[in-house]
């Protein structure tokens, strides 16, 4: 009786751990900032911040990536400018988003994806910024 507890259990948690990976398709589509969870305390980065406040990611089916804000610092708009008309990669066993071009091997953003307690957040790589996302 324990061995079959114990592999049913074993069953459980490794279907849940492999559910909680999202897919391309789980990407696609737009993604609205509802909060940011952890952010860096430099000030220079507080302006950057501030824009991903109300962010939203746009992550097309063709490829193409945009994002934008209603809270436009000039900080934010040298981002979203830099990050207009680029293409997003997403290495799924990494549950990595890459923005970029092939020529830049995707390096102008990457994002983490995560899920913790039904959430979903967007960790920026080489920063603390995390936000927590909704999908619309």
């Amino acid at each position: 009786m324990k061995k079959t507890l114990l592999i049913l259990f074993l069953f459980i948690v490794g279907i849940t751990c492999y559910g909680q990976n999202l897919s391309k398709d789980d990407i696609t589509g737009e993604w609205k900032v509802n909060k940011i969870v952890n952010s860096p305390d430099d000030l220079q980065f507080q302006a950057l911040s501030d824009g991903f406040k109300n962010a939203t990611f746009s992550f097309h089916k063709n490829g193409k990536f945009n994002i934008n804000t209603t809270f436009n610092t000039p900080m934010f708009k040298l981002f979203t400018e830099k990050s207009d008309n680029t293409h997003w990669i997403f290495i799924d066993n990494e549950q990595h988003i890459k923005i970029g071009h092939q020529s830049n091997q995707y390096s102008i953003m990457g994002i983490v994806i995560k899920q913790k307690n039904n959430k979903i957040l967007f960790h920026l790589d080489e920063t603390e910024l995390i936000m927590e996302m909704s999908k619309q």
